[in-house]
């Protein structure tokens, strides 16, 4: 689905995802889903269908990732 849109789109992904993985090493946003793409390029993506442009937050010290989805 897609709209025409001018809105900035955010992406909340700073939480530490303990729920995910309790002992904190195994980032949820890198983790795969099966086709092989990372939760946050999906996310990402998902919120492009929508809005013009995404702006993730992520917390300090995350990797850095390609911007291209």
């Amino acid at each position: 689905m897609t709209y025409s849109s001018n809105a900035t789109g955010i992406l909340l992904a700073a939480s530490l995802g303990t729920r995910f993985d309790p002992s904190g090493r195994h980032s949820k946003l890198l983790a795969t889903l099966p086709g092989g793409t990372p939760i946050v390029f999906q996310s990402a993506r998902r919120l492009l269908a929508v809005a013009a442009e995404a702006i993730a937050v992520v917390r300090p010290g995350a990797e850095k990732r390609s911007p291209t989805c």
